[in-house]
């Protein structure tokens, strides 16, 4: 009789405490796209699916079949005591809290002031995080924007215009100094590094492509001659320090100055009047160079405003007579560009 009622209460025991530690399990639900609800503890999970088991046993769910799933917590643990998410943003900042929800396209997290809903072409990156002993013991209010690691990097693909100024845009013949460039159009990359909230070190590698004013160069030749001429290629590698300055969560604006290098085609341009022809040969120039920036992003988006110079010469020749010509390059580039990290 004894033994009995020693087995008994230690079965009671047991019990009791299974159900604690089973209370106090992780349990998320989710709602599937065919309208299915399923509720269970994560097991496991990888890029295509997770593993819940459920009240019917383990079953695997396929990310791609999941409309929402909201993240629970057992009403035996604190909100202050539970593991909590580091979302950082495409923009370099981070929301602390707890993800109570996600979707295919956006994620809820409840901060310690409000409940946000992020679009997950903001997200970068999400880590998990056991709170502080201060943030536990609630001395400390979390702020509900930091800099990870106060730094960070970002790479930039861009488009744009290329307008040509001063003597490289001038059109005037009676100017020696003239390069008779057109608009064009410039493609590149950008690099941006962030050591420290407010300061910025950048590179920027980019092609610009602009076209000659043949009517103009025609102006300065005697009538009945034709010309063809080919465009200028300028592809510039500049370094820089400026300024990063957030003005909203995911919005900011950066300028600085740039140094470096400029690397030039010139054109090659025939003229004939029909009988006799003479060819200005394409050539290669290098010079040292320099210019400033304008940007602003909005999330992964960023429009940027470059002014670069440079005076490379040019070693070229006239029907088989060589000559030097040096020519200043000024260019204006407005570009639109996607953050691709």
């Amino acid at each position: 009789m004894k033994n009995s009622i020693q087995h008994l209460f230690l079965l009671g025991f047991l019990f009791c405490f299974c159900s604690i530690s089973l209370g106090q399990e992780k349990i998320e639900t989710y709602h599937l796209k065919d309208g299915t609800t399923l509720r269970g503890k994560v097991i496991s999970q990888n890029d295509t699916t997770v593993v819940v088991a459920t009240e019917y046993g383990e079953m695997t769910i396929r990310k791609s079949e999941i409309q929402t799933r909201e993240f629970g917590a057992t009403t035996e643990t604190p909100v202050t005591n539970r593991e909590r998410q580091m979302i950082q943003l495409v923009d370099g900042s981070i929301i602390k809290g707890i993800i109570i929800m996600e979707t295919s396209d956006s994620l809820t997290i409840q901060t310690y002031d409000e409940r946000r809903i992020i679009p997950k072409t903001r997200v970068q990156k999400i880590t998990n995080y056991i709170p502080s002993v201060r943030e536990q013991s609630g001395e400390y209010v979390e702020p509900t924007y930091a800099l990870v690691e106060d730094s960070y990097t970002r790479w930039t693909i861009f488009v744009g215009m290329s307008f040509p100024t001063s003597d490289f845009g001038s059109t005037d013949i009676h100017n020696s100094e003239a390069g008779l460039a057109k608009q064009g159009f410039s493609v590149g990359f950008f690099y941006h590094n962030v050591p420290n909230e407010g300061i910025e070190l950048t590179l920027k590698e980019y092609l610009s492509y602009n076209t000659v004013d043949e009517a103009s160069y025609s102006r300065g030749l005697p009538s009945g001659v034709s010309v063809d001429a080919g465009p200028w290629f300028t592809w510039w590698t500049m370094g820089g320090f400026g300024a990063n300055i957030r003005i909203q969560e995911d919005k900011r604006i950066n300028f600085g100055g740039l140094l470096g290098v400029l690397l030039g085609v010139s054109p090659e341009i025939s003229a004939t009047d029909g009988y006799n022809s003479v060819k200005l040969s394409s050539a290669a120039g290098a010079d040292f160079a320099y210019g400033g920036y304008f940007g602003f992003s909005i999330n992964r988006f960023v429009l940027e405003g470059i002014y670069s110079a440079s005076e490379p010469e040019y070693e070229t020749d006239v029907s088989g007579a060589k000559f030097k010509l040096k020519q200043k390059t000024t260019l204006i580039q407005l570009t639109v560009g996607v953050i691709v990290n």
